[in-house]
């Protein structure tokens, strides 16, 4: 079988619908809504109001690639978490780098 065999080419005109029930969607209230990602453990949990106060917009600074030495075991961590090490890592040294310049703020 061709790669142009299994293509299935679709216009505005003939795009199959969806399996989504939307009047059973409209329905939902807020509770309900809230229920179903409480009981959902593959959900990220819903972002109240004091997650909001807590929130910070971070702007990723220009990135410099640099050599560090890192532990085998923390290095060894990082990886087991999947794609993207290099930027936990860097992640989790900016939040280091944060909560140590807030700290001289707040004792000076």
């Amino acid at each position: 079988m061709s790669n142009d065999e299994r293509i299935v080419r679709h216009t505005l005109d003939n795009v199959p619908g969806g399996k989504t029930d939307w009047q059973r969607v409209k329905k939902l209230t807020d509770k309900d809504i809230e229920a179903a990602v409480r009981d959902d453990p593959d959900a990220a949990p819903i972002c109240d109001e004091a997650w909001f106060e807590q929130a910070e917009l971070v702007i990723p600074a220009h990135l410099k690639h640099r050599w560090v030495q890192i532990d085998e075991d923390l290095m060894a961590w990082f990886r087991q978490q999947g794609e993207g090490s290099p930027a936990e890592i860097n992640a989790a040294l900016r939040d280091h780098v944060e909560r140590r310049r807030k700290g001289r703020k707040k004792a000076g």
